[in-house]
């Protein structure tokens, strides 16, 4: 092999071992932003739930209400 290839090879080697590294990195924050989303999503689920449950519960206590 000559002494361009090996050039040429260890570039490539080097731009991979890069492309891993960016790669882990991004992983790794996907993963950090895809707790604190499943986290806070979670949360605001539960709060839209309550309310609807809330206004619901509501809604129907004035319907009974007015056939009385």
């Amino acid at each position: 092999m000559n002494n361009s290839k090996k050039r040429q090879y260890a570039y490539l080697a080097q731009q991979l071992q890069q492309l891993q590294t960016n790669l882990q990195t991004t992983k790794d924050e996907m993963s950090v932003l895809s707790s604190q989303c499943n986290k806070n999503i979670v949360g605001q689920l539960g709060k839209i739930n309550a309310s609807w449950f809330v206004a619901s519960n509501r809604w129907l206590e004035n319907e009974i209400y007015k056939e009385k």
